[in-house]
């Protein structure tokens, strides 16, 4: 029995996954993984030559595009792995990785359901709001203000912790939620919640995930000894189609989590910021 399975979900990134595997396959050293890739009806997706990289790889290809929690759970149900290591497409595994620490910590800590390396990008910047809380209207407007704040005062910068826009832990810590572009969780723990909810297509899954977790009494860890290379943006090259998405995401939460003066709230607030990104995608 391996101990990790990595699971993909690729939808038209090909370039990017084979980047991703090639590192994961160079550098992931000290893991007995599988990996498994769901491809998501991709226009020219090639499983040829994923398997020359690696011809163990599980490819499992389906009908029609399930969206990134769907595909997520398609990939755990032949996964055999303890844990699942759910990897974006547009990641990469460098050589100072230190992932067996977060593996370690996992191993020691049964209550921990999930935990989280720190994610960068290529010049090894970190990558903002990778951890957080649970969304709430209440932090959305208090993270506006801050927002304020901190352009027209730069020296507060990073002064109002979790508050501040981009916010990321200096150390060790336990974290309500997570982005799943590079995601730790044990798989008995995933399957008892029912794994990724299908209400959702892309966007708010993991922090959904997270949420169903929490309620089970489980932890998330954030483990920045560990490192992962974040493209942040290359799967969508579209800032108003991104924001679009999230905010499909956002309307599924906050009906399935908050109440319903919220979810009309949260509506009405992003409208300025939808209509800025929708004329930004007109005049390009």
């Amino acid at each position: 029995m391996v101990d990790v399975s990595v699971v993909y979900v690729n939808y038209n990134t090909q370039a990017l996954l084979e980047a991703s595997l090639r590192s994961l396959t160079r550098n992931a050293t000290g893991i007995s993984y599988e990996v498994i890739v769901v491809d998501n009806k991709s226009k020219d997706f090639d499983p040829t030559r994923i398997k020359k990289i690696l011809p163990s790889v599980k490819v499992m290809q389906q009908e029609k595009n399930l969206g990134f929690g769907r595909g997520n759970n398609v990939g755990v149900a032949v996964a055999k792995g303890k844990y699942l290591w759910l990897l974006n497409t547009d990641t990469l595994i460098p050589a100072d990785n230190n992932l067996e620490v977060l593996i370690e910590y996992m191993h020691t800590h049964a209550d921990c359901a999930a935990a989280t390396s720190l994610l960068v990008n290529e010049q090894d910047v970190q990558q903002a709001a990778q951890v957080g809380s649970f969304p709430a209207v209440w932090r959305m407007l208090a993270e506006k203000l801050v927002k304020l704040v901190e352009r027209l005062l730069p020296f507060t910068k990073n002064t109002f912790g979790s508050l501040s826009p981009g916010y990321v832990p200096p150390a060790q810590c336990n974290v309500q939620q997570a982005v799943a572009a590079s995601l730790f969780v044990r798989k008995d723990d995933f399957e008892e919640v029912g794994g990724f909810s299908k209400e959702y297509f892309f966007f708010l899954e993991d922090t959904d995930l997270c949420k169903k977790l929490a309620l089970n009494g489980k932890k998330i860890r954030f483990i920045p000894e560990a490192k992962v290379v974040h493209l942040h943006g290359r799967s969508i090259s579209s800032q108003f189609d991104r924001r679009k998405r999230y905010y499909a995401g956002q309307d599924v939460y906050f009906k399935k989590w908050k109440s319903l003066p919220a979810q009309y709230f949260v509506k009405v607030m992003r409208l300025p910021i939808l209509l800025m990104y929708w004329l930004k995608s007109r005049s390009k």
